[in-house]
């Protein structure tokens, strides 16, 4: 192939390179939306599965609070104290 099919001539308006060019345009297009897709699908599950533990979690803190109060109150006036420690600091 030589350089002036490369170009292309300017009696034709597209050359087989031009075509072969703007295909592989076009098929990185669609590959680029396909990945796109596919990762808002995933991050989407992902995201969802985070969701359902971060509940699960909480609903256990909670359950923890409501049997022993008293103890959830000293632990959260050691952890207030040691905050302020650190940001006195």
């Amino acid at each position: 192939m030589n350089t002036t099919q490369l170009r292309g001539s300017g009696s034709s308006p597209s050359t087989p390179a031009q075509d072969t060019v703007e295909t592989l345009k076009a098929d990185l297009g669609k590959l680029s939306d396909t990945v796109k897709s596919l990762a808002n699908e995933q991050f989407g599950n992902v995201a969802e599965k985070v969701q359902d533990k971060a509940g699960a979690t909480v609903t256990e803190l909670e359950s923890a609070i409501r049997r022993n109060p008293s103890q959830a109150a000293i632990v959260a006036a050691g952890v207030g104290f040691l905050i302020g420690l650190i940001v006195t600091r």
